[in-house]
């Protein structure tokens, strides 16, 4: 597992900028997933303009390449779109268990979902950064100082850690408060819960406690809690601060992560601090 760190306009004011969104975030799922051989997908390297508003420039298909992709399979589809904003890119996923060869998800576990995040004022580029390991996939975009859009797809986990049929997915497009940031789907099949907010800061959980950071996982609902996904963690923002690394224990095995959302005060929180979000990074 690696993580990779890029800088990328998160704004599409001209055609320049915009393949310069996409390109990235295509880069960064081609270096963590296997892309498919779907017919139709988008050349590269990007060059197609910035499409009109609402549009969409083009997709890419991707498979999940770990060893349990055989007994649960993952399929993810990237597309490249414009809000009804001409500077304001979208990155719309689908996820299933398979393709028609031509760009068209099957079994689907989610629909055409957008991960949009409030645009940005500044223009000139900002950092991104995606990582990836068995089962599991996340990317945050814009991620210090500018608010982020985050996303996690990850397949289900067991008590003890192993992989199910179960796929987990969150996106987190709520700027740098990011107040009510997790969806989740329930055990139907194609049914997902509404945004609902996770672990958010309780009175007194807010500051060190003898020396120690408290961190908290993000526990997917599939009807009832399960076990912790492995992309993103939640820390106090007085504890850990931008950019800076930390290590905690998940699965029996110290995980690295990085904190990068920004976190705020807001009088909607008991506490009034809402936590931040700390990516995996190794």
């Amino acid at each position: 597992m690696a993580t990779r760190s890029w800088q990328a306009p998160q704004r599409s004011d001209d055609d320049t900028t915009y393949r310069q969104w996409a390109q990235g975030i295509s880069d960064a799922l081609r270096q963590f997933l296997t892309q498919t051989a779907d017919t139709g997908q988008i050349a590269q390297p990007i060059v197609v303009p910035r499409p009109a508003a609402s549009g969409v420039a083009g997709y890419e298909i991707f498979r999940f390449n770990d060893a349990r992709q055989a007994d649960y399979p993952l399929f993810v589809k990237a597309e490249y779109a414009l809000s009804s904003v001409l500077t304001t890119p979208i990155l719309v996923i689908s996820v299933g268990t398979g393709t028609d060869g031509a760009g068209g998800v099957t079994g689907v576990k989610l629909g055409r979902s957008s991960v949009q995040r409030s645009q940005p004022a500044i223009s000139g580029p900002l950092e991104n950064a995606a990582s990836g390991g068995d089962g599991w996939f996340c990317l945050a975009t814009g991620v210090i100082g500018a608010g982020a859009q985050w996303l996690l797809i990850e397949r289900g986990r067991n008590i003890d850690g192993t992989p199910n049929a179960d796929v987990a997915y969150a996106w987190f497009p709520g700027g740098p408060s990011v107040a009510a940031w997790v969806t989740m789907p329930r055990d139907a099949p194609g049914v997902q819960a509404t945004s609902m907010p996770v672990l958010q800061a309780a009175a007194g959980e807010v500051a060190s406690r003898n020396g120690e950071v408290p961190v908290y996982p993000i526990e997917p609902f599939f009807g009832r809690r399960r076990p912790p996904l492995l992309g993103f963690i939640v820390c106090a923002p007085v504890d850990v601060g931008q950019g800076v690394v930390l290590q905690t224990e998940m699965y029996g095995q110290m995980r690295t992560f990085r904190r990068f959302s920004e976190g705020a005060a807001s009088s909607s929180v008991r506490s009034g601090i809402i936590p931040a979000l700390c990516l995996r990074w190794e």
